[in-house]
Formats: C-alpha cells, sequence, structure tokens
C-alpha cells in the first residue's frame, strides 16, 4: 500500500547532503521492487504549523545540496513492520518493537522525487502551458459545435 502525503503547502530545505541509505551492516538497501539502490536525504519539511526533520529516501541521489529549497514531489509513507504485524504500521503514532517505546511514524518517509528549483519551475510551466493548450482545444472544439449548430438549425 501506499499513502500519498500532499506537499503542496509545505516548503522543504535540504540539511545533508544525499547518502546511501545503509542497513546496520553497512550494506546500502535496495528498492523492494526495483531493485534499485536507495538514498537518503535530511530534510526540514517547513509549514504553517512549524517544522519537522525528516529523511527521504530515493532510487537515486538528487543534485541537491545543504541548504539548498527543494521541491518534493509524489511524498508517499509506506506501511511498515517491525517484528512482524504486531509493531506494524503507517504514518502517524503507532506502537514500536520494544515494550511501549512510541515510534513517531509521521517522520517515517520511503520515497519521495526531489525536484531542483530550476526542475521544479520547468514542470510547472509546462503544466500551465498544457492547460492552456487544453483550455484552446475546447474553445475550438465548442466553436465547431457552434458552427454545426447554427448550421442545422438553419
Amino acid at each position: 500500500m501506499r499513502l500519498e502525503i500532499k506537499t503542496d503547502r509545505v516548503q522543504f530545505l535540504a540539511t545533508r547532503a544525499p547518502e546511501p541509505k545503509t542497513d546496520p551492516e553497512g550494506r546500502q538497501k535496495r528498492d523492494q521492487r526495483t531493485q534499485e539502490p536507495l538514498w537518503q536525504t535530511e530534510l526540514v519539511a517547513i509549514d504553517g504549523d512549524g517544522a519537522d526533520v525528516i529523511r527521504v529516501a530515493t532510487t537515486f541521489a538528487p543534485k541537491v545540496s545543504p541548504g539548498q529549497y527543494v521541491t518534493v514531489g509524489e511524498l508517499v509513507a509506506t506501511p511498515w513492520a517491525i517484528g512482524g504485524p504486531v509493531g506494524g504500521g503507517v504514518p502517524g503514532r503507532v506502537a514500536g518493537a520494544d515494550a511501549g517505546r512510541r515510534v513517531d511514524a509521521e517522520r517515517v518517509v520511503t520515497a519521495a522525487v526531489l525536484l531542483s528549483a530550476e526542475e521544479a519551475e520547468r514542470r510547472e510551466l509546462a503544466a500551465v502551458e498544457a492547460e492552456r493548450a487544453a483550455f484552446a482545444a475546447w474553445e475550438r472544439a465548442y466553436e465547431a459545435y457552434e458552427a454545426a449548430r447554427t448550421e442545422h438549425q438553419s
């Protein structure tokens, strides 16, 4: 299950350079579906309620540096389990595996697409242009409909 997180009202600031996401033995972890190596980037997520430090995992090393504002798209939280289904959870406050310890799973984010400010602006401009083109096509179709209706009535 993939739980998408809205990011449109959140600013993200990179606080560390991307680094390989490793297991306790130091081996780089891999995406379960694609088997691509995972990279971890630490960000500060800032919204109207304050700020939190989160770590996001990606299947590529984002081209970001500390202090750079980034755009996060497709931020996804994936349900996870520690020690079987009893200790599992999804974003929110969930019970951890060890005796009553609480884990703030809101900070456990397993996938994201980090975009540079330039790439985010390029995508925004492309989306605006696509919207304009779609509206222009609709206008042409409506004009053709009106012309055909007028011709049919005469």
